[in-house]
């Protein structure tokens, strides 16, 4: 996912992933996301319930579970 530059910071960016993760929990389908390393996105989807599943030499991988945000 990426946001224009000029929106960033205005929570563009988790309002899609809620929205995202909410459908994913409703179907029970995990959800996985690649960012490049040193990225701020890697931050943003650890915020995000995501976890750390490998990293390659330019990219971390991501996953959620639905499990992990059922609450």
């Amino acid at each position: 996912m990426y946001v224009e530059p000029g929106s960033q910071g205005r929570n563009v960016g988790s309002e899609v992933m809620q929205y995202v993760l909410s459908r994913a929990r409703q179907q029970g389908l995990p959800v996985r996301v690649g960012a490049l390393k040193g990225s701020r996105s890697n931050e943003f989807y650890m915020r995000h319930g995501f976890a750390l599943k490998s990293a390659a030499e330019w990219d971390n991988h991501y996953s959620w579970e639905p499990l992990q945000g059922a609450a």
